[in-house]
């Protein structure tokens, strides 16, 4: 029996987060997660066991996308191998998250993980965590952990930056979007953990972007790197909150009116198509200005410099 049909296998019948916590209990003297289960208090989910092992099972591959919907705990899944790899001799471990996400992690660290972790020191051993504000200081990573990973989606200075300061380690990307806009961002991610899956970006679009014909081989190529949980899947045994939607009708006020109905107007002006239709929209704007608000007319009528009205002549007219 496949990883796969053994997870579904675990998953089948349970029914409260208890029989969860015994399955998941069994599931971690049956792997090679021992060391980093002993090591902590954390309680996991049987998906959040098969996404860890999904990753340390593959040895040769360079990286993994743990894509699970938002609020499954990717957190935890990327600390159970980070946990594991460190118990097996790694050191020097990197975690990149957006600011706003760093205390949490600090916590989950902290209260659940026995792994010497620092914001400000990269030369120790451990996870060095810091933020993509930051640099990441010159060192040889020999795991590389980026939550949020959608920025990295996109081809720019920064994500190229990145991806040179950690080139040589493994690599977690964690993302509950592995395709926001288009399937171009999950062929950034994949490049960015192992740039021989698709060496080509032009060829890649061709043979996927709207080819349902090609989609199942795109599948199988990205299922060797992307790991992904549905609330759906789990909603039977994992207390997930629910989200209600409520529509608040609010009326707006005279001003708020005022101001919404000259935003529309102004935004649904035409854009002007040459710099002289922009100055014609200009002293058109100034001639109801002044309607309004008088000015001196020596200077609101003054004609505009003959060098500056040569410039729109047509080529056939100059000299």
């Amino acid at each position: 029996m496949n990883d796969v049909a053994a997870i579904d296998t675990v998953l089948h019948g349970i029914h409260t987060p208890y029989h969860a916590y015994y399955k998941a209990k069994k599931l971690r003297y049956e792997s090679r997660l021992l060391p980093a289960f002993a090591a902590g208090t954390l309680d996991v989910y049987p998906y959040q066991v098969a996404a860890a092992r999904f990753a340390l099972d593959t040895p040769l591959s360079r990286g993994v996308v743990l894509a699970d919907e938002g609020s499954l705990g990717k957190t935890y899944e990327a600390l159970l191998i980070i946990s594991q790899k460190w118990f097996e001799g790694i050191q020097k471990i990197l975690i990149v998250v957006p600011v706003h996400l760093l205390a949490q992690w600090v916590s989950v660290l902290e209260d659940n993980f026995n792994i010497p972790y620092s914001t400000e020191n990269a030369d120790e051993d451990g996870i060095y965590l810091t933020t993509y504000e930051n640099d990441i200081p010159a060192c040889e990573w020999e795991i590389a952990c980026f939550d949020e990973a959608q920025r990295l989606r996109n081809d720019n200075e920064t994500n190229r930056r990145l991806k040179s300061a950690v080139t040589d380690s493994y690599k977690i990307l964690l993302t509950p979007a592995p395709i926001m806009n288009d399937i171009m961002d999950l062929y950034h991610l994949i490049n960015f953990i192992d740039s021989d899956e698709f060496p080509d970006p032009d060829e890649y679009y061709e043979r996927y972007f709207r080819q349902e014909n090609n989609y199942p081989e795109l599948a199988e190529r990205a299922g060797r790197y992307v790991f992904r949980t549905l609330k759906s899947q789990v909603v039977g045994y994992v207390n997930i909150p629910r989200r209600l939607v409520a529509s608040v009708t609010i009326t707006p006020t005279a001003a708020e009116l005022e101001l919404h109905d000259k935003v529309v107007a102004y935004a649904n002006k035409p854009a002007p198509r040459s710099n002289h239709q922009l100055e014609q929209r200009q002293q058109q704007d100034e001639g109801k200005h002044d309607n309004q608000y008088p000015r001196d007319k020596s200077r609101c009528g003054a004609k505009r410099n003959p060098v500056n009205r040569r410039r729109y002549r047509r080529k056939s007219d100059r000299k």
